[in-house]
């Protein structure tokens, strides 16, 4: 699954100009019919884009565990309650991540709207509530599945957030998990790293699989079956972005995804473990 390169793309030869692939179809049609509407428009050679976006990773990590050290909890919060610094940790790091995934694009004269491929998606408004709904019907079908192989395990993949969305700090961990977490994963993976891939050998299809191993690689504590759920959730991701040439879409679906579970997780209780039987 070879990207055409644009003719806007800086550095593109009189040749690929006058090769330029048509224009995808509009409306919802387009989602699954005629050409891709993603066209990788970055300036960043591959070498540079990985050891950027890995150092955009490290760092961010590294402002997160300075902001955890400088946050203290409230006075009334209860003693060794670490939910305060844990959260400022993971919005200092989203925030880092953002920013500089944003200098990063307006590198060697890129423009970010450009890079990041934050352009209105060609099929149209239309795309966001198909594009949720599929995401729904898809992952909602897996996770019930995997409830009736084991809901131990569901219940322990989403049971950390457990703690974050029931303390006075949720409606920071709720940003964080419902719009740092999609905005910092989606421009850093699938927006600046996967558009530089793209225009390598790999191509598009093996640029996804790097960049969705590279994301889960980062919920490295979850259950393979969580691992899987993750790694299967980016390569559908990157199917948005190549069919509606719009990063704007995965931000919406990943953004509404992390909301409906910290929503959950916040109003409900999650069941008891079910203890394994004997063999």
């Amino acid at each position: 699954m070879a990207v055409p390169s644009d003719p806007s793309d800086p550095g593109l030869s009189p040749t690929s100009i006058a090769a330029a692939p048509r224009a995808a179809e509009t409306g919802v049609s387009g989602l699954f019919r005629g050409p891709p509407a993603y066209r990788p428009r970055t300036p960043w050679p591959t070498g540079a884009a990985l050891v950027a976006a890995i150092g955009i990773v490290i760092f961010a990590m590294s402002a997160g565990l300075a902001g955890s050290l400088i946050v203290t909890p409230p006075a009334d919060a209860p003693s060794g309650d670490g939910v305060w610094p844990f959260v400022a940790a993971l919005s200092v790091s989203q925030l880092s991540a953002i920013l500089l995934t944003i200098y990063a694009a307006r590198a060697f004269r890129g423009r970010p709207r450009d890079v990041l491929s934050l352009r209105p998606p060609a099929q149209g408004a239309a795309s966001y509530p198909v594009a949720l709904v599929m995401m729904l019907a898809i992952f909602g079908c897996y996770t019930w599945i995997v409830w009736l192989i084991d809901p131990n395990v569901v219940t322990k993949d989403v049971s950390p957030f457990v703690a974050l969305m029931r303390s006075e700090a949720w409606w920071l961990a709720l940003a964080a998990i419902a719009i740092g977490a999609p905005l910092m994963e989606e421009l850093v993976f699938r927006g600046f790293l996967l558009s530089a891939l793209s225009r390598s050998r790999l191509g598009f299809a093996a640029g996804s699989v790097v960049t969705s191993a590279f994301w889960t690689s980062l919920h490295a504590s979850y259950s393979l079956f969580g691992l899987l759920e993750v790694f299967a959730v980016g390569l559908y991701f990157s199917w948005l972005l190549w069919r509606t040439g719009s990063l704007r879409v995965p931000i919406f679906c990943h953004a509404a995804y992390n909301a409906g579970i910290a929503t959950f997780l916040m109003l409900y209780e999650l069941p008891s473990p079910v203890p394994a039987m004997a063999g």
